[in-house]
């Protein structure tokens, strides 16, 4: 679903938003039942800091990396 996420603009973010947020959603939910060691978030702090916070309350260690 990387296509998915590709995304620039405001008029194209509003556009996907709904899809977005289901995509953060089921990551949440999957990083949660099959939790890893560590979680990566790359770039995309709009979409990576929430799930990451998410994350890290529930005992998971996250690591932005901004390239």
């Amino acid at each position: 679903p990387m296509e998915k996420l590709a995304v620039m603009g405001y008029v194209e973010v509003l556009r996907h938003y709904r899809e977005i947020v289901g995509i953060r959603s089921n990551l949440r939910a999957y990083f949660l039942n099959h939790r890893p060691a560590l979680f990566i978030g790359i770039d995309a702090p709009d979409f990576n800091l929430d799930l990451e916070l998410t994350l890290k309350r529930q005992g998971i260690a996250t690591l932005h990396y901004v390239s």
